[in-house]
């Protein structure tokens, strides 16, 4: 897979390259990881807060489904039900955002289940949060802030 666009989302700037392409000039490129599970774990200073599973749409035709690509517009979204990570995955997350020397992060992870293997593909350091994942880290934010205002990172209802 070519990279072209490196600050990019939704799979803009990926050009997929087969076995027997040829590649062209781009500033990063990554391989192909066989996986059955995906996973966005957000850490925050060495612990798990949130964990959300990429699923297939239902809604989606196989034959529109991308399963290298697994984002919205290839018919990907992020379930919490029923999501139970491998310990690994977790582990890996966490070790993930220590390396990089970062108080938070979501990481997004592949997992391969014959070979149960943990595969990180990045590290996010500016997801999007709305919803529950936003309240996770208000949490978060207010256990490791609690001499700032009060409480001043209380999400704000309306």
């Amino acid at each position: 897979m070519e990279r072209h666009l490196l600050r990019a989302s939704q799979g803009r700037g990926l050009r997929h390259v087969g076995r027997d392409g040829v590649l062209q000039r781009a500033p990063m490129y990554t391989r192909y990881v066989r996986k059955a599970d995906e996973f966005r774990v957000h850490v925050f200073d060495g612990q798990v807060i949130d964990v959300q599973q990429k699923r297939k749409r239902r809604d989606v035709p196989n034959d529109d489904v991308n399963y290298q690509i697994r984002n919205a517009r290839y018919g990907w979204v992020f379930c919490r039900d029923g999501v139970q990570a491998p310990d690994s995955v977790l582990d890996a997350a966490i070790a993930a955002v220590a390396a990089l020397g970062l108080d938070f992060g979501a990481v997004d992870i592949g997992y391969n289940r014959q070979r149960s293997m943990p595969y990180v593909f990045e590290v996010n350091t500016a997801p999007g949060l709305e919803g529950t994942t936003l309240d996770s880290y208000v949490m978060a934010f207010n256990r490791k802030l609690p001499a700032l205002a009060g409480g001043a990172y209380r999400r704000r209802r309306g």
